[in-house]
């Protein structure tokens, strides 16, 4: 946000209610010097044992008197691979559009996990954690943080604490109740949180004496070999009282080395001690002479040395976890540091090497994975880290080579063509195709899909543009403006299908029966729309299906080896490896059975395509076959397609058929009304990948 962006609030930090998989660790309402729009910022993190794939949060803005303005926001971070200690949502902002807002309150509503399970928030409110002390100024004391990390380790940095269900570790580590030893250090949690600080003052004052022990029988020593000197200057006495003057000088030399020179040389003695880097013993010798010159200066001097050198071993230690990748030990010790030399700033550049290091390690994977030859996870691991190095553009060129895009498709009421230069072109029913021929003013296309009433495009920078729907049957089927690093889509008949960079899928439209819920879906290669179900192809050759399945349609757990899907309007079919052709098995009643699932003879196919009551494929040989339509109802004539010859592409749609030719040319069969089949003279359509 840098100088552009004030900051106008700031939430409360980690923020948290009972049983929540996370916290929300820091947020901020700023707003836009240029424009005066107002955003929010929210910092999260993870802090349970399940990877987060989604989450949802609820904003509600206040104005400067704390009132609620209008009703509460919603907004949903994506696409995450969000593991525990992982932080996420600080680079994403969200738009408020009241002006008047000064204040919001925030509180996450769900979370999705990796392994596709939920949680969802109560309705309790999210409140801050009290925060963590450093360890040393929670013990008050340096002798007492010292014997602490004497009993449980140098990686101790915060006094540990137990708040609603978590437990805080001297690591600094958030862990729940139930996990009796801390996730990061495993540091056991009742032998943390039990710890009797008398007990650690006892060991502290015992380590102290024995020490002070050590000190006082170095003194004895040297007071028995002074008084072993008395004794044999008593056995001198009668030669000291014949000699006074003598005696006298004796004794004003005594009085010298006792009130000056031992002292001084206790003096120097204590300063080679501090000078030495032997604090605690300098401390002592220093507080033995009392008074003498400057002693209690030296004493607070020595301490200040004292913790200088603490600090100094800390900074170090935490400078060589940063530089061996312990990144978050890193961070924990650095935090304890407070404001000590460039502590803050040490922290987040190894927070940005420890983002750079996963970054990395995930592209070499991606590098690895496109050098043997798996195209397809290459296309995907490439894809999840967009922002990385070249890592889109890299991702985007595996996928030129191995998405399934069409050129050439048949919709509901109009058809829909890409010509060479990524241009549009359409036929069909204006009048009740709702705007989906809509499409002259396309550019720098290279795929189309044409849905039940809507059309959708994808660009070469992986956007989407959609016709804008002018009838009735609008659900949302066109609201894709806001989709990035797209690579693939598909048009059902009242819902759009997009396939993103990393394998992930987004749906937008009619979702009576769940066709649109696919947020959870990974590793998928290729995408189909249908009338009222999806079907998604994974880059391990299994097929997903999501939506109705009152057909059957939604009956494909058990294939393998499929290498393209099509959905139709009541079934699906898929392409496998090896040239032949699956079906779901037709479970409805007769009523929608057409023949449409009889494909188990076919050979040598190389596409295939379902419609609404047919089934097309494209022969190896540029000639094309379909199914047989079993009635004369709903029989346009849309099977007719034994004469057709060096064909590139197929589609099926409502009651019709359309083909590319390697030329260029389009040739279309099937219900004609409207103009529907006016393809003839349609040139120059890009041929598929």
């Amino acid at each position: 946000m840098a100088e552009r962006y004030s900051r106008v609030f700031s939430l409360a930090e980690n923020l948290y209610t009972e049983g929540a998989p996370l916290l929300l660790a820091a947020g901020a309402l700023l707003k836009d010097s240029q424009s005066g729009k107002l955003v929010a910022q929210l910092k999260l993190k993870a802090i349970g044992a399940k990877a987060i794939r989604a989450a949802t949060v609820r904003l509600v803005p206040l104005d400067s008197a704390d009132r609620p303005l209008g009703e509460a926001l919603s907004y949903d971070y994506l696409d995450l691979n969000a593991e525990r200690d992982a932080e996420f949502g600080a680079k994403n902002p969200i738009p408020l559009p009241q002006s008047s807002t000064r204040a919001f309150t925030a509180a996450v509503t769900e979370v999705i996990f990796a392994d596709k399970s939920t949680w969802t928030g109560p309705e309790t409110p999210w409140e801050p954690l009290p925060a963590q002390e450093p360890l040393e100024k929670a013990l008050g004391d340096w002798e007492l943080a010292k014997q602490y990390r004497l009993r449980f380790g140098a990686d101790t940095v915060r006094m540990p604490a137990a708040e609603k269900d978590l437990w805080f570790c001297a690591c600094g580590a958030v862990n729940g109740q139930a996990e009796e030893r801390c996730h990061r250090c495993g540091k056991a949690r009742g032998e943390l949180l039990a710890l009797d600080p008398e007990e650690l003052k006892a060991a502290r004052d015992q380590r102290l004496a024995e020490e002070r022990a050590a000190r006082e029988a170095a003194e004895k020593k040297a007071a028995a070999e002074r008084a072993e000197t008395q004794a044999k200057a008593k056995k001198t006495k009668k030669v000291l009282a014949i000699t006074l003057p003598i005696l006298l000088l004796l004794v004003a030399g005594f009085f010298l080395a006792t009130k000056v020179l031992i002292p001084n040389s206790r003096y120097n003695k204590a300063l080679a001690l501090a000078e030495a880097g032997q604090y605690e013993e300098a401390i002592a010798a220093f507080e033995a002479l009392g008074d003498y010159k400057d002693a209690p200066e030296q004493i607070e001097r020595t301490r200040a040395a004292q913790t200088e050198a603490r600090n100094a071993e800390v900074y170090a230690n935490a400078a060589a976890l940063a530089e061996a990748g312990q990144y978050e030990e890193a961070i924990a010790a650095f935090e304890a540091l407070g404001d000590y030399r460039d502590a803050p700033a040490q922290i987040l550049l190894t927070r940005e090497a420890q983002t750079e290091a996963r970054n990395a390690e995930a592209y070499a994977k991606a590098q690895e994975l496109e050098q043997s030859g798996a195209l397809q996870e290459a296309a995907v691991a490439f894809g999840s880290i967009c922002d990385y190095r070249d890592a889109r553009e890299r991702s985007f060129a595996l996928w030129e080579q191995i998405a399934q895009r069409e050129t050439v498709s048949a919709g509901g009421c109009h058809k829909v063509g890409l010509l060479a230069d990524g241009t549009v072109v359409a036929v069909g029913d204006r009048d009740k195709a709702w705007g989906a021929c809509e499409v002259s003013g396309w550019t720098d296309m290279v795929a189309v899909s044409a849905g039940g009433y809507h059309t959708v495009g994808l660009r070469a920078d992986g956007t989407v543009v959609a016709t804008k729907f002018t009838g009735q049957y609008y659900d949302g089927q066109c609201e894709v403006s806001d989709w990035e690093n797209v690579v693939a889509v598909s048009a059902g008949a009242l819902h759009t299908v997009g396939l993103r960079a990393d394998g992930t899928v987004v749906a937008v439209g009619w979702n009576e029966y769940g066709q649109c819920e696919v947020s959870d879906w990974e590793n998928v290669v290729a995408v189909s729309a249908g009338g009222s179900h999806t079907v998604g192809l994974r880059a391990d050759g299994t097929v997903v299906a999501t939506g109705s399945n009152r057909f059957g349609q939604c009956d494909v757990s058990g294939w393998t080896n499929v290498v393209a899907v099509s959905a139709g309007s009541f079934h699906t079919v898929g392409l496998r490896a090896d040239g032949t052709v699956v079906a779901t098995k037709y479970t409805g009643d007769q009523t929608n059975n057409y023949g449409q699932c009889d494909v188990s003879g076919w050979k040598d196919v190389v596409a295939v395509s379902a419609g609404s009551s047919h089934t097309v494929g494209l022969l190896a040989d540029g000639t094309v076959v379909a199914t047989k339509h079993s009635g004369t109802l709903l029989n346009y004539g849309q099977c007719e397609v034994s004469g057709w010859t060096n064909v590139v592409a197929v589609s099926a749609g409502s009651y019709r058929t359309v083909g590319l030719r390697a030329d260029g040319t389009v040739v279309a069969v099937g219900l004609s009304d409207y103009g529907r089949c006016d393809v003839s003279d349609w040139r120059s359509i890009k041929l598929p990948n």
